[in-house]
């Protein structure tokens, strides 16, 4: 059920309490519009995604239990708190990361810019881990240098004894990252955001091995949902890879988190609360755990052996290895595993400069067609390309493909069919 008032689990702030509205001794701003939290110790919370991936992620975080979460260019927006926060964090399968809204304002210049800056509350961010990272970017504003922006913000921290440097160098999704401030300046307002994820969420920490130009896990989820795939159906990936859409599809179907095996940015700041943590991270566990685990089919196969036994290790290490099959195969002989009828095909072949021949990449999606079309009746295929011609060359009764999405300087879609005759 969708949260209609503070839950039992929020505990406000990092610490149990909310960000304050309570303002550092500072000149005060000329009408600003802070996203300071409510009585009940809510903000401004975003879920970032793809660019056309918005309405996807909401029906997800509508399916997390975020109240009347909106859609916006660029992601997700909904009122919440810090449970809310660390949930999103945990258990979302298709955000590319989560901030928390903490200020919006005119800046038509730098010393307005300084001058509303000094005015919040910034030391709830400081962090035990070091000096806290600072981004800036500008678009279309007065404001057109990002470095001077970036460096009102450190000076403003600097006023609230909070230590902060420009930019850093990513961490991996093991380590806990040092807090990341994010300020947007976009035709002369201002956008102060919380990036409490760290390292983007894609980066699951459970896939090691991978091979040439992989699909990142968060937009295997999105195609998952794009196919309307249910645990219940049979899925093939015939181009496996690193498998990630059959570790994806096997999270989902046994309600694992997709956050489990990786640190976020939240646990850098210095009231973080480890045990509230842990009692949210719980109960979200219990939320999406099946009643009834499917008997799942899921399989991959792939040309070649390294590629295979790089997904058997990221199944193992997901914990996953019982869910899923893999095998060596060539796309001429794959065929529908024994005993089913009926299923979904949902692949990523080559394309591109993943192999650069055009040649043999049309011969290759044409093969893929001739395979399919001759033996698998009944089964809805879903293939992921940049190119159209590729689409077409399988001859497969493709319905009007999906919206593009950016990927690796790309921008790829997914083409679907009903079930083959």
């Amino acid at each position: 059920m969708p949260d209609t008032g503070p839950p039992s689990d929020d505990k406000g702030g990092p610490s149990g309490r909310p960000f304050s509205s309570r303002r550092a001794k500072a000149p005060k701003p000329a009408s600003p519009t802070l996203f300071s939290p409510d009585p009940a110790g809510r903000f401004e919370i975003f879920l970032a995604s793809v660019p056309g991936g918005e309405d996807i992620l909401r029906q997800e975080a509508l399916s997390l239990g975020f109240a009347h979460p909106r859609a916006v260019p660029g992601g997700v927006r909904f009122t919440g708190g810090w449970s809310h926060v660390w949930r999103a964090n945990l258990a979302s399968a298709v955000a590319s990361r989560v901030l928390v809204r903490l200020a919006q304002f005119e800046a038509p210049d730098l010393k307005r810019l300084a001058h509303q800056l000094a005015a919040f509350p910034l030391s709830e961010v400081r962090s035990p881990l070091g000096p806290v990272r600072v981004e800036a970017q500008c678009a279309k504003s007065k404001i057109f240098h990002s470095g001077a922006a970036a460096q009102r913000l450190i000076e403003a921290l600097d006023q609230h004894g909070v230590e902060a440097v420009e930019g850093g160098e990513p961490q991996s999704p093991d380590e806990v990252p040092v807090p990341r401030l994010m300020l947007r300046l976009d035709h002369d307002r201002a956008t102060l955001s919380l990036d409490t994820t760290g390292t983007p969420l894609h980066r699951r920490g459970l896939k090691r091995d991978v091979g040439r130009a992989p699909m990142r896990e968060t937009l295997a989820s999105h195609f998952l949902h794009q196919a309307a795939w249910q645990p219940e159906e049979a899925l093939l990936d015939p181009f496996c890879g690193s498998g990630t859409f059959l570790l994806e599809a096997a999270g989902r179907a046994t309600g694992k988190l997709a956050g489990r095996g990786r640190r976020f940015a939240f646990e850098g700041l210095q009231s973080f609360a480890p045990d509230s943590f842990e009692e949210v991270a719980k109960a979200t566990a219990e939320r999406l755990a099946p009643q009834k685990t499917p008997a799942l089919a899921l399989w991959g196969s792939d040309l070649d052996p390294t590629t295979i036994a790089a997904a058997k290790a990221n199944a193992a290490r997901a914990a996953l290895a019982d869910q899923l099959h893999f095998e060596v195969r060539g796309i001429s002989d794959v065929a529908p595993p024994p005993g089913l009828a009926a299923g979904l095909i949902l692949t990523n072949p080559p394309y591109g400069e993943r192999l650069g021949d055009p040649q043999a990449l049309r011969h290759l999606y044409a093969t893929f067609g001739k395979v399919l079309r001759e033996r698998f009746g009944g089964w809805r295929v879903g293939v992921i390309t940049s190119d159209e011609r590729l689409a077409a060359a399988t001859r497969l009764p493709f319905a009007a493909p999906f919206a593009p999405i950016p990927h690796g300087g790309m921008r790829i879609r997914l083409w679907m069919t009903e079930s083959l005759a």
